[in-house]
C-alpha cells in the first residue's frame, strides 16, 4: 500500500469515526435522551426499592409464568427479548 493509499485509508476512517461521534453527541443531548436519563434517575433511587419489591408481590405469577415460558437455546432472540421486556415492564411498571 503507497503513502496516499494509506493516507486516504485514514482519512475515511477518520471521517467515519467523525461522523458517528456528531451522530452520537446529538442523540446524547436531545430531549428525549435527556428524559430518558432523568427517567433512569428516579428508577434505581432509594424510593423506587419499595415499589419494585411491591411489583413483584402483585405481579408474582405472570412473572413467573413469563421466566417458566423462556427457552433460551429453541427460541429466537426477539422471542426472548419480548418475554424478557415484559417481564421488566410487570417489575417496574412502566
Amino acid at each position: 500500500m503507497s503513502a496516499f493509499e494509506q493516507l486516504a485509508f485514514l482519512r475515511e476512517s477518520f471521517l467515519a469515526f467523525w461522523e458517528f461521534g456528531i451522530n452520537f453527541d446529538q442523540i446524547l443531548q436531545s430531549v428525549s435522551s435527556i428524559i430518558a436519563y432523568r427517567q433512569f434517575l428516579n428508577l434505581v433511587s432509594d424510593e423506587m426499592e419499595d415499589v419494585i419489591r411491591v411489583n413483584i408481590q402483585k405481579n408474582m405469577l405472570s412473572v413467573l409464568s413469563l421466566f417458566t415460558s423462556l427457552n433460551y437455546a429453541g427460541d429466537e432472540c426477539r422471542h426472548t427479548g419480548v418475554i424478557i421486556g415484559a417481564m421488566l415492564r410487570k417489575l417496574i411498571s412502566i
